[in-house]
């Protein structure tokens, strides 16, 4: 059964401020639609959160990162954690989670969903 939409944690990577993106189905695939400064619920999580593979983009009406306002997003190889990111910067990125730094990639096909909201 495939979900109509994924929340997913989104750290700000300018900020470092904890957040929440919501990515929706498109047929296709998911397009990330908006993102909220909510974080998940510390200590929440219970048993280990399921990946989506999958196709993972940016739709249209995306108004960008609630902290700093760009419209990118990167998925560190690292810990599998989203975080915001400028496009017109380059392709060099260091993760808002774990300090992983490195050059951008392909494109993301699998994200962890938050389990507890």
């Amino acid at each position: 059964m495939r979900l109509r939409y994924l929340v997913v944690p989104l750290t700000c990577a300018f900020t470092g401020n904890g957040g929440l993106a919501q990515f929706a189905e498109t047929g296709g695939g998911y397009k990330l639609v908006s993102a909220s400064r909510r974080a998940a619920k510390a200590g929440a999580e219970v048993e280990p959160r399921p990946s989506v593979v999958g196709s993972f983009g940016i739709s249209s009406r995306y108004t960008g990162c609630p902290s700093c306002g760009v419209a990118g997003f990167v998925r560190c190889d690292r810990c599998g954690e989203l975080s915001c990111h400028d496009d017109s910067a380059g392709d060099q990125f260091r993760c808002a989670v774990c300090g992983n730094q490195g050059r951008i990639v392909g494109v993301a096909t699998t994200v962890t969903p938050a389990t507890r909201i």
